[in-house]
């Protein structure tokens, strides 16, 4: 059910409250704004869509991934692989952005950028053709005592 309060003279704030959902709120310029709002989150609650992105809004994806490192990497047996993938994507613009910003167009633009070899190289030194360079993988891993591809042409990840 919502309600909805005037606050000040300029704004209005919807307050969702549903038994089995965190409570809701927003603020508004215009009651109308917060009506519509309301009235879409009520529709996604009712249908069981409505997923809370207040959690999602307060980490960034580098947070995320620290949390992953700490948390979860030290019960895997050999967790350096995973490490090195975490510290790769944190290193990337993608990592310094909020959570609930992050869209799958952000995935695809990210993952199209790997395929493709950042920094211009090309996708050679991807990781589905790693065997082939005696350099190693063009990520940010150290795969040899050489260096990286990346590191070979003078590029950083």
């Amino acid at each position: 059910m919502a309600t909805f309060r005037k606050r000040g003279n300029l704004q209005w704030e919807a307050r969702i409250r549903k038994r089995g959902y965190p409570t809701t709120c927003k603020t508004f310029d215009t009651k109308a704004e917060a009506e519509q709002w309301a009235k879409g989150v009520e529709t996604e609650m009712s249908k069981r869509q409505f997923v809370s992105t207040k959690e999602a809004a307060s980490y960034t994806l580098s947070e995320c991934l620290d949390r992953y490192e700490e948390e979860y990497l030290p019960r895997l047996k050999d967790p350096r692989r995973e490490i090195s993938r975490a510290n790769c994507l944190q290193s990337r613009a993608i990592a310094r952005r909020v959570m609930s910003t992050i869209r799958s167009k952000d995935i695809a633009d990210y993952r199209r950028a790997r395929e493709q070899g950042a920094g211009g190289l090309p996708a050679f030194f991807g990781p589905a053709n790693s065997r082939r360079w005696p350099y190693g993988y063009g990520g940010c891993r150290r795969a040899s005592a050489r260096g990286t591809a990346r590191e070979s042409f003078g590029l950083r990840c």
